[in-house]
């Protein structure tokens, strides 16, 4: 099953934010947490910082997870799709018995189904991933329902449900 796609820059955003949400639960929420909870315990066992400074360093922490997440990680993320030339270009996506295949005007990608790592998949997209931190993206708007429900049973047939 061979079929075009043309990658935009939200479809690259959600994809990536789908990735994000690993690291914010694996590292930055307990992060938060550790933190807050070590601003609590010291400011607890010395008389002089009250419950406004527990309160502040809080507040604190919460903003700039806040701004990681939803002010420079778009930001960052935009910049990065704006820098690669190869994923704004129309893409060939070959999803066959033995591999999967990407092909763009600068080359082309094989790979079978036992280099895969793990799969991800939303109502919104597929992401496919040949490495820890690299994948490849479907996103499903671009397909029919036929190559969208024919592409998620070859990954759950190749890759696991």
């Amino acid at each position: 099953m061979t079929y075009q796609l043309n990658l935009s820059e939200e479809d690259y955003l959600k994809a990536a934010k789908l990735y994000g949400r690993r690291w914010l639960l694996r590292f930055a929420l307990p992060y938060f947490v550790i933190l807050s909870a070590l601003m609590f315990w010291i400011t607890s066992r010395s008389s002089g910082l009250g419950g406004a400074f527990q309160i502040g360093f809080v507040v604190f922490l919460g903003v700039v997870l806040f701004y990681k997440w939803f002010v420079q990680f778009p930001a960052r993320t935009r910049k990065l799709y704006r820098q690669q030339i190869d994923i704004q270009s129309e893409l060939s996506c070959t999803v066959e018995e033995e591999h999967f295949g990407i092909e763009h005007k600068n080359g082309y990608l094989k790979k079978p189904w036992g280099e895969f790592l793990r799969w991800t998949k939303t109502d919104e997209m597929i992401l496919l991933f040949p490495m820890e931190r690299a994948y490849f993206l479907i996103p499903r708007h671009q397909l029919s329902d036929e190559e969208w429900k024919g592409t998620v049973a070859m990954m759950e047939r190749k890759l696991g449900g």
